[in-house]
């Protein structure tokens, strides 16, 4: 570096990556182009969105961010894998190229034809973070300038319930109906997120144990103990082996047993 490069002004992307490191970013995003990069600088303090937030730097599992959650639910969702939205790159601040090979690394997805597709271990991966794929999807999101957290507007519930489409999202829905202690929505959000993961080659015909969790809690605390035993008995045809629905199941039976005979 000779003398005269101290006096240099700073290229936009070098301001907004001494920004993320006065930010003390545990991972530095992905910048964009210089003309970008401008944009960012100059209006971030008033749109502070424009400036990928710190949590989404943070590590969610093993290696992966955020970014990598969000990318496994697109790739897994879309047939055509050629357009990628630039939301990976402004968003969550990383490439997706390189994400792709170290997915791969990690044998989190294979390729199929022209496309990727997830494994085994890449659904389970998906599947523990189903929340995420929930916040990328809220309507609106809040970004904290000071500390980089996001709060996410995530439930509108109505009078009567009316299927988001999103399995997640219903029984996001039905947490809050129970919340408001008002079951009936509750159920009926339950069985639709049911109904949709039957229909999601992701769950392989098996919906998350949550749903039957939280339709056997209603069912007990309504006392309808033959609603209770059947959903939990739903649960186990998926899931033998668990322990806590085996256990549900039979202090059901009791109750039942003792409520016919009061």
């Amino acid at each position: 570096m000779g003398l005269f490069d101290f006096f240099k002004p700073l290229t936009s992307k070098e301001k907004l990556l001494a920004l993320y490191k006065r930010r003390k970013y545990k991972r530095i995003p992905v910048l964009p182009d210089e003309a970008n990069c401008k944009k960012i600088i100059s209006n971030y303090e008033r749109l502070p969105s424009m400036l990928v937030p710190k949590d989404y730097m943070n590590r969610v599992e093993g290696n992966l961010i955020r970014g990598d959650i969000v990318l496994l639910w697109w790739l897994n969702m879309k047939k055509s894998q050629t357009k990628i939205p630039q939301y990976f790159l402004y968003t969550y601040g990383i490439d997706t190229d390189q994400e792709i090979r170290k997915l791969k690394q990690y044998k989190y997805i294979d390729k199929s034809e022209n496309r990727y597709i997830l494994t085994s271990s890449g659904k389970q991966v998906l599947l523990s973070h189903e929340k995420i794929i929930q916040e990328h999807r809220a309507p609106h999101k809040t970004v904290n300038l000071k500390d980089g957290h996001i709060e996410y507007n995530l439930i509108h519930t109505t009078k009567n319930f009316r299927s988001s489409g999103d399995l997640v999202k219903d029984q996001d829905i039905g947490r809050e109906f129970e919340r408001q202690k008002n079951y009936v929505n509750a159920i009926k959000a339950y069985h639709s997120a049911e109904r949709l993961a039957l229909k999601d080659p992701l769950f392989e015909n098996s919906p998350p144990p949550n749903i039957y969790r939280r339709l056997a809690i209603i069912y007990r605390k309504l006392k309808d103990y033959d609603s209770e035993i059947k959903v939990i008995k739903t649960g186990l045809k998926y899931y033998p082996n668990t322990v806590q629905f085996q256990e549900r199941l039979s202090k059901a039976q009791k109750l039942k047993e003792v409520h016919e005979h009061v």
